[in-house]
């Protein structure tokens, strides 16, 4: 959601960054992070920032949704390497 946004692109944006953040579960943090995914033709920083708060994201749902615990350390690793991959060498 870069360049103009309207009213109702902000309050979505401000809702799924909310979301994310109060996320207790691997589903809900999927859900609000698919809403904050960027465009595909997107910079390789805004894709790199992406995936490294999503990352963070899963590490932190990995503590707070036990039945899921280790599929959020998988996606982790996943947005981590995701991220790597888009850094410059």
């Amino acid at each position: 959601m870069e360049g103009t946004m309207t009213g109702a692109d902000r309050g979505a944006l401000v809702r799924a960054w909310n979301a994310l953040n109060q996320a207790l579960t691997l589903q809900e943090a999927r859900d609000a992070l698919e809403r904050l995914q960027p465009r595909p033709d997107a910079g390789a920083e805004l894709w790199i920032g992406y995936h490294v708060r999503a990352a963070k994201v899963y590490r932190r749902v990995a503590r707070t949704d036990r039945y899921h615990h280790h599929e959020a350390l998988a996606f982790a690793q996943v947005e981590e390497n995701s991220a790597e991959k888009l850094k410059p060498q």
